[in-house]
């Protein structure tokens, strides 16, 4: 898989994080977390098939694990 292939949904997600954020610098370091944990996963050689789909799953699975430890709830429904 290409960088660039990643690098070219920034948008979408920056986008995302920012609606679920509603905080622009949040929302940025969400954006990084989610490609830190991307890259780190495709250098343990995961195979990402749909990478938009793979980002955006990251980056919401980061945004609830964040929500749960800011409010220390277990359980998020959606």
């Amino acid at each position: 898989m290409d960088i660039d292939e990643l690098l070219c949904h920034m948008d979408v997600l920056y986008k995302t994080a920012l609606t679920k954020t509603r905080d622009a610098d949040l929302a940025e370091d969400f954006v990084q977390e989610t490609y830190l944990h991307t890259l780190s996963a495709l250098a343990r050689g995961v195979k990402i098939q749909n990478p938009k789909a793979y980002l955006l799953s990251v980056l919401r699975n980061r945004f609830f694990m964040d929500l749960r430890k800011r409010y220390k709830i277990s359980t998020i429904y959606y």
